[in-house]
């Protein structure tokens, strides 16, 4: 990245090493000033600019001067020379290397200061990058961890509806307005409902009879406002009905479980009596009844008919 500047500073120090000399040597060309003789030491100083130090630069200006001044005691009859023409001559050669060195060393200072920037960039871009590497890292390892955390809690609960679905109670879970959230396969069993039809529907309607419809919820109500329930947080025995109408006696307990700021209730029931029939279970077993009590006598009379054939079949064998 750094090359790119280095070659556009030596093509611009040649380039001002040609416009300065050809420029003093013009004006010396038109003055007579004599000053040719310091073009050398610009382009000295010039040329030492490509070391890239301004140090360096600055204490090759230090020995072009002192060089360039120096240069009045090289004459061996001063007494014919013109000391203003001369020291004149002198300061211009001394002003053109200290011009030249501070513009060529205020560059450098500047291309270093670039090339800080640059570097310092490049620190920063690298550290940024690593530190979005990190990032990435961290927040791949926080989704695998999350992803992990939810195959658990996905375990859990598929732990938790076999358990549910495995007890031997009904286990049901309604919300404050008594519709039915969780259903599990003893509920099936005991109440006849299949939990597709089950769930969303208000359980009042479906486990107890007309009379005693509103006993769980006038019991969930009571709670909810603050008072007393005579049915929940303990074991009570009720009447329930199963979907085909028959009824029969149950234990219930319905437990109020906090919820998101509300609650759930869980209700565990046990059927403690068998179902009693309908009229129209009635009818269908005095029916069957029925009808196995003439099977039967038909079977008797088949049974006297055989035996009277077997009789009368005896007699005539002794008569022979």
């Amino acid at each position: 990245m750094n090359s790119n500047p280095v070659t556009l500073s030596r093509h611009t120090i040649l380039l001002q090493t040609f416009l300065l000399a050809g420029g003093i040597f013009a004006f010396d060309t038109q003055v007579s000033l004599n000053i040719n003789g310091g073009i050398a030491y610009v382009v000295v100083v010039l040329v030492s600019l490509t070391a890239g130090s301004y140090r360096f630069t600055l204490g090759v200006s230090l020995v072009c001067a002192a060089l360039i001044i120096g240069r009045i005691f090289m004459f061996t009859d001063l007494s014919g020379v013109d000391w203003r023409e001369l020291l004149t001559n002198r300061f211009l050669a001394v002003f053109s290397v200290w011009i030249t060195a501070a513009l060529g060393t205020d560059r450098l200072k500047s291309e270093a200061a670039l090339r800080d920037a640059q570097n310092e960039l490049e620190r920063r871009v690298e550290e940024r990058t690593a530190e979005l590497a990190r990032a990435n890292d961290e927040l791949r390892a926080e989704m695998s961890d999350r992803i992990e955390a939810q195959q658990a809690s996905r375990e859990i609960e598929d732990r938790t509806g076999i358990i549910i679905d495995h007890a031997l109670d009904a286990i049901i879970a309604i919300d404050p307005t008594g519709v039915v959230m969780t259903w599990n396969r003893q509920a099936e069993v005991i109440f006849g409902w299949p939990r597709y039809e089950a769930l969303g529907e208000p359980l009042n309607q479906m486990v107890l009879p007309a009379e005693n419809h509103n006993l769980i919820q006038d019991s969930i109500q009571a709670f909810m406002s603050g008072g007393d329930s005579d049915l929940l947080n303990k074991r009570t025995t009720i009447s329930a009905v199963h979907r085909n109408g028959n009824e029969f006696r149950a234990e219930i307990s319905i437990v109020p479980v906090p919820w998101k700021e509300s609650y759930l209730f869980s209700a565990f029931v046990r059927s403690i009596s068998p179902a009693e029939p309908t009229p129209a279970t009635d009818q269908a077993e005095s029916h069957s009844e029925t009808n196995e009590a003439a099977n039967e006598s038909a079977g008797n009379g088949n049974e006297a008919d055989s035996s009277i054939a077997e009789e009368t079949s005896a007699a005539a064998s002794e008569d022979e």
